[in-house]
């Protein structure tokens, strides 16, 4: 087998093995309290087996759409994490910008959902009401042992390749 075959084979192989460390979950979210309301969805990868990290989010305020998610500690000390196995955000909550300007910090007040609103004018709403997080759905991402199946195949691909004898001229035939 050539030497940039088995380049590739390698590339190919470290490709499916990144591919297969990063898989999202998402979850669905909803809120309603005495002045305020929201629904969406949070996209959010693994930190360890209880904790979530919010990287992206969708859905409405208010009517306002959601336009961007806040880094941490931008706004109410949100720090943009989901516990698990009973979804909810923590005191801190997850913070965020709505098309009309508006900031929000949607969290959990000890059981009990609430949300800030911090208006353009720099006056905050406070709220509290309830706020329900669901795990919808967790991106597929390859099984480990099927990774394995497809290196070992590559793997003796390679192998049998390299193993072959080059092309050995065949004797004359008599005849």
């Amino acid at each position: 087998m050539s030497r940039t075959a088995s380049v590739l084979c390698a590339l190919v192989l470290a490709a499916i093995a990144t591919t297969a460390a990063k898989a999202s979950t998402i979850f669905n979210f909803s809120y309603s309290g005495t002045s305020n309301s929201a629904s969406g969805q949070f996209t959010a990868d693994v930190v360890d087996a209880t904790t979530f990290v919010i990287t992206g989010i969708t859905g409405i305020t208010d009517g306002s759409a959601i336009t961007s998610l806040l880094a941490p500690n931008t706004f109410g000390g949100n720090d943009n994490l989901i516990t698990v196995p009973s979804p909810s955000l923590d005191l801190n909550g997850v913070s965020y910008t709505l098309a009309n300007g508006d900031l929000v910090n949607l969290y959990d007040f000890f059981g009990t959902g609430a949300a800030s609103v911090r208006l353009p004018n720099n006056q905050t709403n406070a709220d509290t009401g309830t706020l329900v997080v669901t795990a919808a759905v967790s991106s597929a991402a390859p099984e480990p042992s099927g990774l394995i199946l497809l290196g070992t195949g590559l793997l003796s691909i390679m192998a049998v390749a390299k193993c072959r004898p080059a092309n050995t001229p065949q004797a004359p035939t008599l005849g």
